[in-house]
C-alpha cells in the first residue's frame, strides 16, 4: 500500500499525479490517495479504472482551503472509491464521525445552492447517512485492502468493534429511532462506551483501560516509563511535551520556515493573496 499526496506542480507535461503514475504503470489498486482534492473527470475515471483509492478529510480540506471535499462529487461517480480519514490533529479533531457529519453536511450545503439561486426548494436531502457511515467504515477498509479482515462486523473479521451509549443525553431517542443517524448526526467520542481492538477490550465504562509498557520492551525499549500507565499518565506525557515543542517553536525563524513550506510544496507566491 503506497500513501500518495498530491503536490501543485505539474511533473512530466501531465497535470495530475494519477495521469503520471498511469504513464509509468504504477496506477493500481496498492494506491491510496491523500485528500484527492480538485480532481479532473479523467483523475476520477483512472481512479475507478485502475481500483486506487482516495482517502478524503473534510476537516481539513475545508478549513485550509483545499477546495470542497470530493468523496460526495456528483460529477466522478466514484464514491466507491472514496473513504474517509483523519488530517494535521492539530488543526481539527480526530472523530471519524466527525467527518462523516461534516462531509455530509457540507455535500447538502453545496447542492442544495443551486435550488437557492434558483428560487427554489429541493425535494430530498442530497445523500444519506447510511452513505456517509460506509465511507467511514467498510469503504476506508476497502481503500487499505484490508475488506476482509475490517471495516464490518462479520464472522472471521478482526473484532475491531465501537459500542456508543444509546443513553447519552447527545444520542437518547434518536438511537432508538435511527441507529446509523445517531452515530453520523449526533455522537462524539465522550458517547463510545467500549473500545474492542483485535477482541482486545482498550476501553471500557466510558475510560480508557491501562495498558502495560513493559510487555513487548524488549522490541522497542523500555523509555522512561514502565508497567501500566493510563489516561492520565499519558496526558500528562502530552502536555509535557506540548510545554517543550513550543518552546523550540518560539525559536523558529518563522519566515524561514514559511519559505521551506512554500518551496516543499511547489506554491507560486504570485498566487497568495489577500482577497479576490
Amino acid at each position: 500500500m503506497y500513501i500518495i499526496v498530491p503536490v501543485l506542480k505539474k511533473n512530466a507535461g501531465y497535470s495530475s499525479l494519477p495521469e503520471l503514475l498511469h504513464s509509468y504503470g504504477h496506477l493500481d489498486s496498492s494506491i491510496l490517495f491523500a485528500h484527492f482534492s480538485n480532481p479532473t473527470v479523467n483523475d476520477a475515471k483512472l481512479l475507478r479504472e485502475t481500483n486506487s483509492h482516495a482517502s478524503c478529510t473534510p476537516s481539513t480540506e475545508l478549513q485550509m482551503a483545499m477546495g470542497h471535499p470530493v468523496a460526495f462529487n456528483p460529477e466522478f461517480n466514484v464514491q466507491s472509491q472514496f473513504s474517509l480519514g483523519i488530517d494535521c490533529q492539530t488543526n481539527n479533531s480526530s472523530s471519524i464521525p466527525g467527518e462523516m457529519r461534516l462531509l455530509l453536511q457540507s455535500s447538502r450545503a453545496l447542492h442544495n445552492q443551486k435550488f437557492i439561486d434558483a428560487k427554489k426548494v429541493p425535494k430530498t436531502v442530497n445523500k444519506t447517512v447510511e452513505e456517509a457511515f460506509n465511507l467511514g467504515t467498510i469503504n476506508g477498509a476497502r481503500a487499505i485492502g484490508m475488506q476482509d479482515k475490517i471495516g464490518s462486523l462479520a464472522v472471521g473479521k478482526l473484532a475491531d468493534i465501537l459500542v456508543f451509549d444509546a443513553l447519552t443525553p447527545s444520542m437518547v431517542c434518536v438511537a432508538q429511532h435511527d441507529p446509523v443517524a445517531a452515530i453520523v448526526l449526533h455522537s462524539s467520542p465522550a458517547d463510545i462506551e467500549i473500545v474492542i481492538v483485535d477482541g482486545h477490550i482498550r476501553k471500557q465504562g466510558s475510560v480508557l483501560k491501562k495498558v502495560d509498557l513493559s510487555a513487548g520492551k524488549e522490541f522497542w525499549g523500555a523509555g522512561e516509563v514502565d508497567g501500566e500507565v493510563g489516561w492520565k499518565d499519558v496526558a500528562g506525557e502530552l502536555v509535557k511535551r506540548r510545554k517543550g515543542l513550543q518552546e523550540q517553536i518560539e525559536k523558529l525563524d518563522m519566515e524561514e520556515a514559511r519559505a521551506g513550506v512554500i518551496k516543499a510544496f511547489y506554491i507560486d507566491e504570485a498566487n497568495i493573496v489577500e482577497k479576490i
